[in-house]
């Protein structure tokens, strides 16, 4: 959290929405860390369609908008112990860190006449993918990866000490944090604010180098600085797997550990007369500062981000409700 992590050239694909068809969209930040270009697809016939500002609803966004608002951008480390607010510097001299100046934030609304009408997060598929050749399809993290070498010797990870002119890769994608914070729709929305959710997702999916372990990152830096920098005792609720799903029903899930929002019903109606239900997502992201693999080598490397999202229904309500 002492110095500012800048991504030089990071390419994110940032959502993709799966109901038997797929949706896409980009970011691509140039080495100024200016945003070149954004787009933002929902080709899914005439049953979900997504907006910016919740009253301009079209299947193929312009990027435009958002463009604008990420037009001061300029990644730096940062923390979150909840994944709606963020801080840069340490411990006790936290300052709040600058919305889509040093992490990302995004709003999306989302409408569907679909008979589904909840939200996860679906299906990594990191394991084997390749940073140059991605999935079309699926959740994945990638980064090129950048050679590290070691100025001192320190505790890497539980097992391993890596030694003074070691050289090994160091990948920003093991970094990023992702937050998904759903929202009221509109002041119609009567939910109480603490049944709405918020989810946390490591993308590495790797909780023994997650947020705040006293090796790694934290270790290397005590080390070259010859102090005693000690990790927050607040540890925020973070998920590392993302929901399975029925192989008899693949619209059915078997737990809710991704489960990121619920669309609720209005009184909208589209031209066939089907009623539309919404939602509303904030997406962060950030490089977490307190991250076991927040090094500065990932400052030259690449990622590439794409997010699948799955609507389907609950095992645990249909549970709930029988």
């Amino acid at each position: 959290m002492i110095k500012k992590i800048l991504l030089l050239s990071i390419s994110f694909t940032l959502l993709t929405i799966t109901l038997g068809a797929s949706t896409f969209a980009w970011i691509t930040i140039t080495t100024v860390n200016r945003v070149e270009g954004i787009g933002i697809n929902a080709t899914l016939g005439n049953r979900l369609e997504m907006s910016l500002d919740g009253i301009n609803y079209e299947q193929n966004l312009q990027g435009q908008a958002i463009l604008d608002e990420l037009s001061k951008l300029k990644l730096t480390d940062v923390t979150s112990y909840d994944g709606k607010t963020f801080y840069t510097g340490i411990q006790q001299n936290l300052k709040e860190a600058g919305k889509n100046r040093d992490y990302i934030s995004l709003d999306f609304y989302f409408r569907s006449t679909s008979p589904y009408r909840n939200v996860y997060l679906y299906e990594n598929v990191n394991v084997g993918a390749i940073y140059d050749t991605p999935p079309d399809e699926g959740t994945y993290f990638l980064s090129k990866g950048v050679d590290f070498r070691s100025k001192v010797t320190y505790q890497h990870s539980e097992t391993r000490i890596v030694n003074a002119g070691e050289t090994f890769k160091a990948f920003a994608s093991n970094a990023v944090r992702v937050s998904f914070v759903e929202q009221k729709l509109n002041e119609q929305d009567l939910r109480e604010e603490d049944s709405l959710l918020t989810t946390i997702y490591d993308p590495s999916e790797n909780e023994l180098r997650g947020f705040g372990k006293p090796y790694g990152g934290l270790a290397y830096y005590n080390q070259v600085t010859s102090r005693n920098l000690t990790p927050p005792k607040i540890i925020p609720e973070t998920i590392y797997q993302l929901s399975k799903f029925a192989e008899y029903n693949p619209n059915l899930a078997l737990g809710d550990e991704s489960l990121l929002l619920r669309l609720i019903e209005t009184n909208e109606l589209d031209e066939y007369g089907r009623v539309y239900y919404k939602g509303l997502l904030t997406i962060n992201i950030w490089l977490e500062g307190w991250d076991a693999d927040m090094f500065d080598a990932i400052l030259n490397d690449t990622i590439k981000i794409q997010l699948t999202f799955k609507p389907a229904n609950s095992l645990t309500e249909i549970n709930e409700n029988l």
